[in-house]
């Protein structure tokens, strides 16, 4: 009988190592999944970053190109392209170009922090999953050390060891 026990208690306690290497694992996958996620998300916010400077760098072209034009029509009906009516037509569509312009280079700036953002998060979350990999073994080790003592206490009130 006090064979089965024993063999009970040995069963009993390497199970409990490997529930905690199991459960290490499983976190140590979920730090994997998680940073591959973060990667991608950071790409997609640099990806939107690039089409944000790509709207920024069309929509000065635009202003450029209407402010050719005002400044066209103008001198060839014989007018100041720079006083007057034209002259607040230009200033106006230059400052809503300027807008423009900024805005989208507030979105640009904005995608690259969050893009950075989301990678320093995984990093934070990693360092969480990694410590409770190591908790996790600690406490299959230690689950298996109470195994092994409530085995040998039972052991001794049965005079196993006499």
């Amino acid at each position: 009988m006090e064979y089965v026990a024993a063999a009970a208690t040995i069963a009993g306690a390497v199970g409990s190592i490997s529930a905690g290497q199991a459960q290490a694992e499983a976190l140590e996958s979920q730090m994997v999944m998680g940073n591959l996620r973060a990667r991608s998300e950071a790409l997609n916010y640099r990806y939107s970053a690039l089409n944000w400077k790509r709207e920024g760098i069309k929509n000065l072209q635009e202003t450029n190109i209407n402010i050719h034009s005002i400044n066209a029509r103008a001198a060839a009906g014989g007018l100041d392209p720079y006083t007057g009516s034209i002259g607040n037509i230009m200033t106006q569509n230059l400052s809503e170009g300027l807008l423009d312009y900024d805005t989208a280079v507030n979105n640009y700036i904005m995608d690259q922090e969050n893009a950075v953002m989301v990678q320093e998060m995984a990093k934070f979350q990693a360092g969480i999953h990694m410590a409770a990999a190591s908790t996790a073994k600690q406490k299959g080790y230690f689950d298996a050390a109470m195994y092994v003592g409530q085995g040998a206490a039972q052991g001794h009130e049965a005079g196993w060891f006499k």
